[in-house]
């Protein structure tokens, strides 16, 4: 490359990054050919069509004009709505999510769609990960011989009941001091002469009388 200062020799040497300046017009670019990528430097800038970034992990963002930054998902990057086509492949690390509808899981099977973290009640389910658990959350007592009901109000019949009624068993002292929390509890008075079932009259304390009619002591 020769050069000249307007008034010395010329001299000659190879062209350098000064030569050449930051902005320049190609009007054919046909003859750059069989450059590698590699003999390129510097990070292409958003403007001109890259990314600003020499290396990105995660999501990568963007705002339009800087350099993109990558990161992992967080909540507000999800809307609260969505629509998913196929859940084949849908996982959850946790079933402690919030929303207003569960029906569009409605399709999903529980064992897969759930296969983690208890379903609270206030999301349909039990908030228990066993029988025993799932019971004592709902307040519900268990099926079979169980100790679960100590009381009965308001029973008005029995069906399909086979063989004898248990009740409990009081002296004549004990139902004395017994106040019952309604009329039409049944005990067995296990010291009355003769032994009898005596039943609650009142819900003040001593307020029993025998099943067959009159008093119980």
């Amino acid at each position: 490359f020769v050069r000249g200062n307007g008034t010395g020799a010329f001299t000659a040497s190879a062209i350098v990054d000064a030569d050449v300046p930051n902005t320049i017009t190609l009007d054919n670019i046909t003859q750059v050919t069989n450059r590698a990528i590699t003999d390129l430097s510097g990070t292409l800038a958003v403007n001109h069509g890259g990314t600003g970034a020499a290396s990105l992990t995660g999501v990568v963002r963007g705002n339009g004009t800087s350099a993109f930054t990558a990161s992992a998902i967080a909540d507000a990057d999800v809307p609260d709505n969505i629509t998913i086509d196929g859940t084949n492949n849908v996982t959850w690390a946790s079933v402690n999510k919030t929303g207003a509808s569960l029906s569009d899981l409605g399709t999903r099977n529980a064992s897969t769609t759930f296969d983690q973290g208890t379903l609270p009640v206030a999301r349909g389910g039990t908030g228990g990960n066993d029988a025993a658990s799932a019971r004592s959350t709902l307040g519900a007592a268990a099926s079979g011989t169980n100790a679960d009901i100590t009381t009965l109000t308001a029973l008005t019949s029995l069906t399909g009941v086979p063989g004898a009624i248990g009740l409990y068993s009081r002296t004549k002292d004990e139902l004395i001091s017994t106040t019952p929390l309604a009329v039409g509890w049944l005990y067995f008075c296990s010291d009355c002469s003769p032994a009898k079932v005596v039943v609650s009259t009142g819900t003040s304390a001593g307020n029993f009388a025998a099943a067959g009619g009159g008093t119980f002591q």
